[in-house]
């Protein structure tokens, strides 16, 4: 039977209240415990529709609720899922990454995960606490890691369900989603050559370490390329952030005036991020430049502010919350498969499941092109 919790003496109420337990709701069921298990556990593949049903109707009537932490225990899961990222300065410097932490959350609840969110950046040299992830207190990771990270190979060796954000390469048994960088990239420089501009210059992010900064880049040399345009190494630049996508205004204003002193100065700038566009149309209104009469500027993520800047900014938008469900809906197939459930509860018939997603990028045409 149910246990009986105290209330205590002299509080005026009733002094016992009896909690239903899970043989409680076999008995007015008329299943057995297992069965109450499977179905609490969304594990029926062999259970009717009827008896599934009844269950579920004594344990809202009973008002029955599983321990967690036993359920835990006993499944071998915790229904914890963390976000980590190895980059430094996530939240203070970063609109997008704060959405696709939002975009977690909600997919977490989708998905039936509480979030782990520790309070700083993994970084490769610090084993202790990756090995952190390994010790069961969550069931799986999302990461947003750069380019050779030592730390997947740790959590691939383990086995560890692990999805990675915005980075291609990874060993196997990872996942990986990633928005369409290089589509979206194409229809960036397409929209720029289809309104007659030959001087389209690149302001790029940390290619050295991270994999979207450097697919924007191969995909502009590759575009100019196919257009007849040959290369012309001044006009493009890289960003100063050496780990993260921070921008330094200062070298920003240094690459205008560079790109404003050649014999043919550019007419056009594709940015790696919204952040380094912004900074760019800063720096352009501190020159007198008209934008876009006098430059044309296109930026990449789509961040909030993009759309509220004056001129508003024609930008590549990759939807954070999209990408946010597809890598939550890896994850848990991921952990299934090491818990060895053979069907996934979760699993959603009109989107094959697979170790590796491309979501598709819309390019979203403002007032800072012409």
């Amino acid at each position: 039977m149910g246990k009986k919790l105290s209330l205590g003496k002299g509080t005026g109420r009733n002094p016992q209240i009896v909690r239903a337990g899970i043989e409680d709701v076999a008995r007015a069921a008329g299943v057995s415990v297992a069965t109450v298990s499977r179905v609490v556990n969304r594990n029926y593949p062999y259970i009717s529709q009827a008896t599934r049903q009844k269950v579920l109707d004594v344990i809202e009537k009973l008002h029955y609720t599983p321990n967690r932490l036993i359920r835990s225990l006993q499944a071998g899961r915790t229904k914890v899922i963390a976000y980590a990222s190895l980059y430094p300065g996530l939240f203070r410097q970063d609109e997008v990454q704060v959405r696709t932490l939002v975009g977690i959350y909600g997919a977490g609840r989708t998905f039936g995960y509480d979030i782990l969110l520790p309070t700083d950046p993994l970084l490769d040299n610090d084993q202790p606490r990756v090995e952190n992830l390994l010790d069961g207190r969550c069931d799986g990771v999302i990461l947003e890691t750069p380019k050779g990270s030592p730390v997947l190979e740790i959590l691939a060796a383990h086995a560890f369900p692990t999805v990675v954000l915005g980075n291609r390469y990874v060993p196997q048994g990872i996942g990986t989603v990633c928005g369409d960088i290089r589509d979206g990239t194409r229809q960036a420089l397409k929209y720029l050559l289809d309104r007659g501009h030959r001087r389209i210059a690149h302001l790029a992010g940390p290619t050295q370490l991270w994999d979207e900064a450097q697919c924007r880049l191969d995909t502009y040399l590759e575009t100019l390329k196919e257009a007849g345009i040959p290369t012309d190494r001044d006009l493009i630049l890289p960003s100063w952030g050496t780990e993260t996508w921070a921008v330094d205004q200062d070298q920003v204003r240094q690459s205008l005036d560079a790109w404003l002193a050649l014999d043919q100065p550019p007419t056009a700038v594709f940015c790696a991020s919204d952040r380094l566009a912004l900074a760019l149309m800063e720096a352009a209104a501190h020159r007198a430049l008209r934008i876009p009469e006098d430059l044309s500027i296109i930026g990449f993520d789509d961040m909030p502010a993009a759309g509220h800047c004056r001129p508003a900014l024609t930008t590549v938008n990759i939807d954070q919350n999209e990408l946010a469900q597809a890598a939550m809906q890896m994850l848990d197939v991921l952990i299934e498969k090491r818990l060895g459930t053979s069907n996934p509860p979760d699993q959603v018939e009109d989107k094959p499941l697979t170790t590796a997603r491309t979501l598709p990028a819309q390019l979203v045409i403002r007032g800072s092109t012409t």
